[in-house]
């Protein structure tokens, strides 16, 4: 996805309609991982304005690193401690040159075209040996998703770098509405067995791992939208469910 396509939707105007919604599902999120491990230095890829780095802040970690593209204005981030820069994802991230105690990624590899799904996977494991991280799976909608997964596709990049995946907080948050549904769905802890920081053998034993599921807000707000089209049926709407139906007569008459 380039940046251009990307421009648009991630402005000033979506973020200031999401910020309250980063910034409370961030005091959540955070507020339970910090309770495992206090880390020290935080790098977000897909910062944003930096919700979920002022939130670490506000928790106590003192080196802030921003990554997100052109789009983001350093003058626009919530916290002027964050050392900010900008990339393109679509193109190799230029190397971070140091180790972050905590990598955040939040609904951000969605955005990654798959080709260059399992680069952007590596470059988080090679920035922490602890990412939080979450992508938008299988028809979850939202602008310029060109590469919607269920969860089990990123788990399996992960493990590939040797990074073990812990469900430690979906169970949690599930019900939590300060949080918002996608990061409830998502959110998952990945960790590498060589990190100085948390106990193995403890996370397994805290967490309740269903890895490929739906929240019922997502499905409902989907149906909500089928129904609509159905009830109230545009021209487009109609020549698609046409354009499907003689297809797959077609396609029957083959077989």
């Amino acid at each position: 996805m380039s940046e251009e396509q990307l421009d648009k939707p991630y402005n000033a105007t979506f973020y200031s309609q999401h910020f309250e919604g980063m910034t409370s599902s961030a005091k959540e999120v955070l507020d339970l991982l910090y309770k495992l491990y206090r880390p020290t230095s935080v790098i977000d890829i897909g910062c944003g304005r930096g919700a979920w780095l002022a939130v670490a802040e506000s928790l106590g970690s003192k080196k802030l690193k921003g990554i997100d593209g052109h789009w983001v204005k350093k003058e626009e981030l919530i916290s002027s401690n964050i050392d900010f820069g900008p990339v393109d994802f679509e193109k190799a991230i230029p190397e971070i040159g140091e180790k972050y105690d905590l990598c955040i990624s939040l609904e951000v590899a969605e955005h990654i075209s798959e080709e260059n799904a399992r680069q952007f996977i590596d470059t988080l494991c090679k920035t922490s040996d602890i990412v939080l991280f979450s992508a938008a799976i299988t028809h979850q909608g939202g602008a310029h998703h060109v590469n919607e997964q269920w969860q089990s596709y990123w788990i399996d990049l992960f493990n590939s770098n040797g990074y073990e995946c812990f469900d430690l907080f979906r169970a949690m948050l599930w019900n939590n509405k300060s949080v918002e549904w996608w990061y409830r769905q998502n959110i998952f802890l990945f960790v590498s067995p060589g990190n100085r920081f948390l106990d193995l053998e403890v996370l397994r034993a805290s967490q309740k791992p269903v890895m490929d599921i739906a929240h019922p807000v997502n499905y409902e707000n989907k149906v909500k939208g089928y129904m609509s089209q159905i009830e109230y049926p545009t021209l487009r709407f109609c020549l698609s469910c046409i354009k499907r139906y003689v297809r797959n007569r077609v396609v029957r008459m083959l077989n």
